[in-house]
């Protein structure tokens, strides 16, 4: 899959996961995030892979997502 964030000119996120064969994007995939209502981050305890995390800030709602790419090097291009 990927992990897609657009931001509107209203500062609201919308975190998508796309199937990259297809393109589709399940509707229970698709989030809309207020400003400083979340953080995406990568999870440094994991050693073996590489861990992105979505942590809601006024929830214990937490959202993980497996890197398949093991470099970090294209992060900021992919």
């Amino acid at each position: 899959g990927l992990v897609q964030l657009n931001q509107g000119s209203d500062g609201i996120i919308c975190f998508l996961w796309k199937n990259r064969v297809t393109g589709q994007v399940d509707p229970t995939d698709e989030q809309y995030i207020f400003p400083e209502e979340a953080v995406f981050k990568l999870v440094n305890q994991v050693k073996d892979g590489r861990i992105f995390l979505l942590e809601f800030n006024d929830s214990k709602r937490k959202l993980f997502f497996w890197a398949q790419e093991p470099s970090a090097n294209k992060d900021e291009l992919y």
